[in-house]
């Protein structure tokens, strides 16, 4: 047990294994999308959320008649919850018919 200990320790310092600028980015992105989607979830359940480099991006589908209202309440929930690390927020309202 302990040889297996030792071996497994030793496998976890090798350089492949070691984080990276580029891994930890990827990280704070997941974190991020996670957090962002987090916080949409109640009102916008469907809408679909990534980050990449800080910039949290929303899509969602929704009637032209309130895609201003839904875009604007998106980023006003996302920024009002100041979350660390978010730099932007883009919205992309994709429209659907609403048969009116």
């Amino acid at each position: 047990m302990d040889d297996a200990v030792e071996i497994l320790a030793d496998i976890a310092k090798r350089s492949c294994f070691q984080t990276t600028r580029e891994s930890h980015l990827m990280i704070d992105d997941y974190y991020l999308t996670a957090k962002a989607q987090e916080m949409l979830f109640d009102r916008f359940p469907s809408a679909q959320v990534k980050c990449k480099n800080g910039v949290v991006f929303v899509t969602i589908e929704t009637t032209l008649s309130q895609e201003q209202e839904i875009i604007n309440k998106i980023i006003d929930l996302l920024k009002e919850k100041d979350i660390d690390g978010i730099k932007d927020v883009k919205v992309n309202a994709v429209l659907f018919d609403s048969g009116d």
